[in-house]
């Protein structure tokens, strides 16, 4: 669900206007210059950023991972791919 939350924000910033209405409307990551023009869900997609050769914070290593405990579900059983390599 994480994931889906990071793929949202960077859509609504990068890819979705900020106005519907208006056809020629920037995005907010147009507005505060972080990009020169719209992203596709393409470019977004394109190039997979790993944390070993990015730097993150560690909350996000941990969502990267999948370490992250939810105590509301209740047991947490992690389960680690033995032949995944």
């Amino acid at each position: 669900m994480l994931e889906r939350t990071f793929l949202l924000a960077v859509w609504r910033n990068f890819v979705k206007r900020r106005s519907e209405r208006r056809r020629h409307e920037r995005t907010p990551a147009m507005h505060l210059g972080l990009t020169t023009e719209p992203w596709s869900w393409t470019r977004l997609l394109a190039k997979r950023l790993f944390p070993s050769r990015t730097a993150i914070p560690p909350a996000w290593q941990k969502i990267y991972r999948r370490d992250w405990i939810t105590r509301v579900v209740g047991p947490n059983r992690r389960h680690r791919l033995a032949n995944a390599y």
